[in-house]
């Protein structure tokens, strides 16, 4: 949530749009998939956290709007 906030300040408005888009869309797919994780089982809790790790390396395609 911070970075799509600060994503907002940058000067380039291309660079606003990737990164409070991108951001948003990360955030709402952890949170609607974290809701739905049954931490009772295994394979629900593996995928999601195969997940995070996906979200993690979607970040680092955003990091060159950064600038």
């Amino acid at each position: 949530v911070t970075s799509a906030v600060a994503g907002a300040f940058l000067p380039s408005l291309l660079n606003k749009i990737v990164i409070v888009l991108g951001h948003s869309v990360i955030a709402s797919l952890i949170f609607s998939r974290a809701r739905s994780v049954d931490l009772s089982n295994t394979a629900s809790v593996e995928s999601f956290y195969m997940l995070l790790w996906m979200l993690l390396c979607a970040e680092y395609i955003l990091i060159p709007f950064f600038r």
